[in-house]
């Protein structure tokens, strides 16, 4: 499934199916950071590669993949067990830091988590990507640069995007689109610790008995901040409802206080409607998650509240 878009640098890297590898994988995203030894870039410019990737720059790893001893373009139909998509952060250094345990990988690039996705075809990712997934698979996970187009928008695109080439003021053709796209895989798992199996749940932040389905298990600590650990912490998550606390909790117009009290948040001057629906909902409300163990994620929230 080709499609045409913005092209950018994307490095393809392959991770092995062993143990050591799959662990070195894990701690690297959750240190965000990824190394490699100095023979895995010392073949086929692996260095200049390497070099030439910049902060923005879009990182495929591939785990989980058919045998790379075939012909050219032979992982075109393939399917890869687990794919994760990261950014780059910061470009090519060296650092003696020891940072996974069988070797110090000391050529290293920086990344940001973006998302993963569990057997994905060869189509999602292209040709291109896909051979070059089974290169880097030849050659000890070296990275294997393409400009390619939407490296992976496509598989972890944001779902309302309107692509460049469209004109917005005039619309022909099918109403129907398809688009693969990343989404909190962990979003069930942590539904299931807070809510358990209640068909009604009481929002963290309004108070309301809601049906499940319009409350979500949200973050306090944006997940986008967090360290990987962060995000799987039952103390850094809330019930807050899809009938508009969610939406003022996330983009700071509201924050909780050092009693656990909700306040608004300087947004609220901007927009006189959204002041008053706050001062409608929250005053004198208390949060319902706020504890000992939730109040640092509360802190770093009301920090970022009160910055903007």
């Amino acid at each position: 499934m080709e499609v045409e878009g913005a092209v950018s640098r994307t490095a393809y890297i392959y991770v092995p199916k062993n143990k050591i590898s799959v662990r070195n994988l894990g701690i690297g995203l959750a240190r965000r950071v990824w190394g490699w030894e100095n023979d895995a870039l010392s073949k086929a410019d692996g260095l200049g590669m390497a070099r030439s990737l910049e902060p923005g720059d879009s990182v495929v790893f591939g785990h989980l993949g058919p045998s790379s001893r075939v012909q050219p373009e032979g992982w075109k139909d393939a399917r890869l067990g687990k794919v994760v998509f990261a950014k780059v952060t910061r470009s090519l250094y060296q650092s003696g830091e020891w940072v996974w345990p069988d070797k110090p990988y000391p050529w290293r690039i920086d990344l940001e988590y973006v998302g993963e996705e569990e057997q994905v075809h060869g189509l999602a990712l292209g040709a291109t990507g896909m051979e070059a997934l089974r290169l880097s698979a030849n050659k000890q996970g070296q990275p294997v640069v393409r400009d390619v187009a939407d490296a992976f928008e496509k598989v972890v695109g944001p779902a309302a995007a309107v692509p460049d080439e469209e004109d917005e003021s005039r619309f022909d053709g099918p109403v129907d689109g398809k688009r693969l796209m990343a989404y909190r895989r962990e979003q069930r798992w942590l539904k299931k610790l807070k809510f358990g199996d209640a068909e009604e749940v009481t929002c963290d932040l309004c108070g309301r008995e809601l049906p499940r389905r319009f409350v979500r298990a949200a973050h306090i600590k944006r997940r986008a901040d967090c360290e990987y650990p962060e995000q799987l912490k039952p103390e850094n998550i809330m019930a807050a409802c899809a009938l508009g606390c969610d939406e003022v909790f996330e983009h700071g117009y509201i924050y909780v206080d050092d009693d656990g009290k909700i306040q608004p948040g300087p947004r609220c001057d901007v927009f006189p409607a959204v002041r008053e629906f706050v001062k409608f909902a929250f005053t004198d409300r208390e949060c319902g998650a706020y504890g000992v163990k939730s109040k640092p994620f509360f802190e770093y929230h009301r920090g970022q509240a009160l910055r903007d």
